[in-house]
């Protein structure tokens, strides 16, 4: 009769919205726990960096490109080295080779890549902070370098300078030892250490804080041969694990 097919119709819209929900809820993405200040690395969310070093400590200068991508606070990071290498082969004749390297980090494991070859070491964050201290020695606090301030720079024996900019960002200024380096928010903008035969420089020529970034920059390919080492494999220089992913 028409009372059962108006509840019939009501009933099957009612059905059709609450699985539309229950759909457009499983599709919704974790919200993410929000990172405590203390554990961010950098005081910006993300960003994308291009850097230019350039060597003259040798007689022929070495170059380096470097694009890093930085996501949540600096916890997770992936960063892209060209190296060119320049040497003399004969009198005023230059050879210059290139090589490629590929670095990605988060808060459990660090990976070093290699893109020509297609294969690459990983070591868990335990045995890095392990390679850093001694059996037995508690860790010492960590201060980012964002959270610098004048007496702890100056208690490590460095040099509190006076501010500068870079790309338009307003940088604190610090020497410690032979490096002097221009700080925006814990990243380090530019840098020029400085031997008795020349100079190393790194700048920043281009940087866009709160960039959005592909979550693929941050994945290793499967394609990628990786072996797992151990910070005493690390230490040796040898030994890899032959675990591979």
């Amino acid at each position: 009769n028409l009372n059962t097919t108006l509840y019939m119709n009501t009933f099957h819209r009612i059905f059709v919205l609450v699985a539309l929900l229950g759909l457009a809820a499983c599709n919704q993405a974790p919200e993410k726990k929000e990172i405590p200040e203390a554990d961010r690395v950098f005081g910006f969310k993300s960003a994308i960096v291009e850097y230019k070093t350039i060597s003259t400590v040798e007689e022929a200068s070495d170059e380096l490109e470097e694009t890093a991508w930085y996501e949540d606070y600096g916890l997770v990071s992936a960063r892209l080295k060209k190296e060119y290498f320049v040497e003399e082969v004969m009198d005023s004749v230059y050879s210059k080779t290139e090589r490629t390297s590929l670095l990605i980090s988060d808060t459990a494991y660090s990976w070093a890549l290699d893109p020509e070859k297609m294969t690459g070491t990983k070591i868990s964050m335990k045995e890095m902070k392990a390679m850093g201290r001694m059996p037995g020695m508690k860790a010492p606090k960590k201060v980012q370098p964002k959270d610098y301030k004048k007496e702890f720079v100056e208690s490590l024996g460095g040099i509190w300078l006076a501010g500068d900019i870079v790309l338009g960002k307003s940088c604190i200024v610090i020497e410690l030892g032979k490096t002097k380096q221009w700080i925006y928010k814990g990243l380090v903008l530019k840098s020029v250490t400085t031997y008795s035969s020349g100079t190393i420089t790194r700048v920043a020529i281009k940087f866009d804080e709160n960039a959005t970034i592909a979550p693929d920059k941050f994945q290793i390919p499967e394609t990628y041969k990786v072996a797992e080492v151990t910070a005493r494999d690390m230490m040796n220089g040898h030994g890899v694990n032959p675990k591979m992913n």
